[in-house]
């Protein structure tokens, strides 16, 4: 069987496959709907345009956790992800980025730059703050676990509010968006891009946040080019929204 490999950093497992796979590594760029079709199987997030009713490819496997571009793929393809592969990854980065806006990190940078130094009032840390996470899957937990590392209360909400999990203080249904959000320091959505996250908040939820309160948005999907993500996906979607100097806007970010 003829597999075709997108990922560069699994290059070197190549001579742990059995002789039985012709695997070929190619570039995305490179890659035709001639060339695709005759492979068996996928590995790496592959533009889905190219995957007609007539290639051979039954297993599409992602190198992301991220599906959402894949779901009107031909139905001969079995599709698998890479849930929980990349969350102690973008959970630090959420951390890093939390901790940028609240201790005003980027301010002082640029005074830095410009050679001058201005106290800044009203910077704030993470000890002692709310954090809300929607979703309490891998993502959402390892943010739940660097968060109360780091001294803050950890609500998450999730559709079934009895299952719990690891590293949240307190977790409640969706229903409850409303009552948790007033208490936000910080809200994180860890939700996939589906249907039925699709405008899941809207502006009455922003309404009851703090006037201080941070939005932190960041998909399952990944937060790097080397994680798999298309180079056009950032201009499609804000990954981190962020005023530094007030309010998000009451009609939503």
């Amino acid at each position: 069987m003829k597999v075709l490999l997108l990922v560069d950093f699994l290059q070197d497992k190549l001579n742990n496959i059995s002789s039985s796979y012709e695997v070929v590594y190619m570039k995305r760029a490179d890659l035709t709907k001639e060339i695709v079709k005759d492979f068996g199987v996928i590995v790496g997030n592959i533009d889905p345009s190219l995957l007609t009713d007539d290639c051979k490819c039954k297993l599409l496997q992602l190198e992301s956790a991220g599906n959402d571009r894949y779901l009107n793929i031909p139905s001969h393809i079995t599709l698998c992800n890479a849930s929980g592969s990349f969350g102690w990854a973008i959970a630090e980065y959420v951390i890093g980025q939390v901790l940028a806006w609240r201790r005003k990190f980027y301010q002082y940078y640029d005074a830095q730059k410009a050679g001058f130094w201005q106290k800044r009032l009203g910077a704030s840390g993470i000890y002692g703050s709310t954090f809300v996470i929607l979703g309490c899957g891998d993502l959402g937990t390892h943010i739940a676990k660097y968060a109360k590392a780091l001294g803050a209360k950890t609500i998450g909400v999730r559709k079934n509010a009895h299952r719990q999990a690891d590293y949240f203080d307190e977790i409640y249904g969706n229903e409850a968006f409303m009552e948790v959000f007033k208490d936000a320091d910080v809200v994180v959505n860890t939700l996939p891009h589906t249907l039925d996250s699709m405008h899941l908040l809207t502006d009455k939820h922003f309404d009851v946040m703090k006037e201080s309160a941070k939005i932190a948005v960041t998909y399952v999907r990944s937060i790097a080019d080397k994680y798999g993500i298309d180079k056009d996906f950032f201009t499609k979607k804000d990954i981190h929204i962020h005023a530094p100097e007030g309010a998000v806007p009451k009609d939503g970010p």
